[in-house]
């Protein structure tokens, strides 16, 4: 990664900061899964910088990014790569189409917000019984709807939960706790995660 194959987006920024905060929190997050790493999921997907360095460390990745100019260079990113299987959704608590929007231009920093023509899923109907072990969220500001999308699933495999902690705090606190979850800890940079303790 940040080779000169690797496609970003024209507007990304600090590429090499990027490749080494993935490979830092992918670590972690593989140090929190030491038994079992069959499949991750990944939403915020972007250029594909995350589920290409998941896919090296668990069996399977399934990875989802809305923004179409992402997507793209999604795509061309992970061809080749067999184990991870990539949509241009958008998560939810339910399916139903949603807009996107930013308050900057970056590769990044896309929210879901109001209704639009990008499709949201929730993960418990794309996914079904499939056994995840970690579920990794960079979806700004819709942990929550991600989550109670995929209530039956975390429900039922408990797997390790990676995502951003700047948002919702007190509500992202009150949801770990009713699902038997640690409270947020610190991963890397503004990241958290939280493992199944019930």
């Amino acid at each position: 990664m940040g080779s000169k194959d690797f496609l970003w987006p024209s507007d990304f920024t600090n590429s090499a900061g990027k490749v080494l905060v993935a490979e830092a929190a992918v670590n972690r997050i593989v140090g929190l899964c030491p038994i079992r790493r069959r499949v991750a999921v990944q939403a915020g997907g972007c250029s594909g910088l995350w589920p290409l360095t998941l896919a090296q460390h668990f069996s399977h990745v399934y990875t989802f990014e809305p923004s179409q100019t992402n997507f793209k260079c999604l795509q061309q990113n992970i061809a080749g790569h067999s184990n991870i299987s990539a949509s241009d959704c958008a998560l939810s608590d339910e399916r139903r189409l949603v807009g996107l929007t930013r308050t900057k231009p970056r590769a990044g920093m896309w929210e879901v917000n109001g209704e639009g023509d990008i499709q949201a899923v929730t993960l418990d109907d794309f996914l079904g019984d499939i056994e995840v072990d970690a579920l990794v969220l960079d979806v700004e500001g819709s942990e929550l709807a991600a989550w109670r999308g995929a209530e039956r699933m975390i429900t039922k495999h408990h797997p390790v939960l990676w995502f951003e902690f700047n948002r919702n705090v007190d509500a992202l606190k009150a949801w770990l706790a009713d699902h038997g979850y640690t409270q947020p800890q610190a991963g890397i940079g503004r990241d958290a995660f939280s493992v199944y303790n019930g």
